[in-house]
């Protein structure tokens, strides 16, 4: 009984964070989120249906249908991750080019003449 307590909490604050998502430009992860808080929300107060969907999947139990579901949303979430990165790392470097190029730097120009390179000694 408790631990439902903290999971409808805590599946409370994932539906009211879908739903400020939802009301932004961007509406799809909001709504994504927020259906599946409402789906998560009643798994937890009605185990049986987990059951009941997973034997219409031809799933043998609740429990492995959420591991399955979990699993795909863990590995989609990497691969989002990882195209988010690599875009990223191609904007800077990007960036880091066009940077070198409007200000090009000679070795060595940052010294005056009253300032003797620094060197061995």
């Amino acid at each position: 009984m408790i631990i439902s307590a903290l999971l409808l909490t805590c599946l409370a604050g994932v539906l009211v964070y879908g739903l400020k998502l939802a009301g932004r430009a961007s509406r799809l992860p909001g709504l994504l989120i927020v259906g599946a808080s409402m789906l998560a929300m009643s798994f937890v107060g009605r185990p049986d249906l987990a059951t009941a969907l997973a034997n219409v999947l031809g799933v043998g139990r609740g429990a492995d249908l959420l591991l399955y579901l979990l699993f795909i949303l863990v590995v989609s979430l990497v691969l989002m991750a990882h195209a988010r990165f690599r875009r990223q790392d191609v904007e800077i470097t990007e960036l880091a080019r066009a940077v070198a190029l409007t200000s090009p730097r000679i070795p060595g120009d940052h010294l005056t003449v009253s300032e003797p390179p620094r060197g061995r000694g």
